[in-house]
């Protein structure tokens, strides 16, 4: 190696720079070290705005691709909508190697590949597992998104006001978060059945509203879950959010927990969530 008088002066004093050197001395590293700290503090919250943007688009485009695959459910099923979810014992679930059949088992052929039936915003105990659907694999699907009771087998013709009626939304399982599930699933002994995220109820029925019911479950809003919907500290799987398809298959969001409050007239459930009655729909 040569050593040139531009790099090296032989008169500097003792632990002193050359104006050539390649060296960094501590007060250079301190002042790196201070600049990166600051851009680090200034860049968090520019990351963390852009992947909860990215998050958000990931999820309503989840939920047009399910709307989607349900539609083509239908189209080869007499217009109906999909049922919410195979019965078993005391109207819970029925399990299959462990996990419910619901309505996303039975679309999960028709749904876009770059598409999936989870948030990336839903934290993991918010994740309902299901049966897959054999044409996708034994891998049970992670599910966040929960399908309307008062749709579930319905007409498509039948749904009064399809641009305001939810058909699907997110959800967290088993009140997950200070979520708001009043009705789980338990077997005629008692047993709770841990699976309930993949269905949006009703506050006193898995299955039928009567002039007691006030208001739907389960919807990924945080802190409902002593069913106050005027609490100022709920919140949102996406911050001041989460999303829906409507029956209509356009995309909602709901931005108020007083939106899982239930409207009536005499025989019907209106606005969010109508639904016709399932025993006059029988008749």
């Amino acid at each position: 190696m040569i050593l040139t008088t531009d790099q090296y002066d032989p008169d500097s004093p003792e632990g002193s720079r050359s104006l050539g050197t390649q060296y960094l001395g501590k007060k250079d590293l301190l002042w790196i070290g201070g600049i990166l700290a600051v851009l680090t503090i200034f860049l968090i919250p520019v990351y963390q705005h852009l992947k909860s943007d990215a998050e958000k688009s990931t999820c309503r485009n989840n939920l047009r691709s399910i709307g989607a695959a349900i539609q083509i459910y239908a189209s080869g099923n007499d217009d109906r909508f999909p049922p919410i979810y195979v019965q078993g014992e005391n109207e819970s679930p029925y399990l299959e190697k462990g996990y419910p059949i619901v309505w996303a088992t039975t679309v999960a052929p028709f749904l876009n590949v770059k598409a999936s039936f989870r948030c990336p915003s839903a934290q993991n105990e918010e994740v309902t597992l299901v049966t897959n659907h054999p044409e996708r694999g034994d891998k049970p699907l992670e599910l966040t998104y929960g399908m309307y009771v008062g749709l579930s087998s319905a007409a498509v013709g039948d749904v009064s006001d399809p641009d305001q009626t939810i058909l699907v939304t997110e959800t967290a399982n088993e009140g997950a978060v200070n979520t708001f599930n009043p009705k789980p699933f338990t077997l005629l002994d008692g047993t709770r059945v841990p699976f309930s995220g993949f269905m949006v109820g009703w506050n006193n029925s898995n299955s039928q509203f009567d002039d007691q019911t006030q208001s739907v479950t389960r919807l990924a809003i945080y802190g409902t879950g002593d069913g106050d919907f005027d609490n100022p500290k709920a919140s949102f799987r996406h911050g001041d959010r989460i999303f829906a398809i409507r029956a209509d298959l356009s995309l909602a969001s709901l931005q108020n927990a007083r939106d899982l409050v239930v409207k009536r007239n005499a025989f019907e459930l209106q606005g969010l969530w109508g639904a016709r009655s399932l025993v006059r729909r029988r008749d």
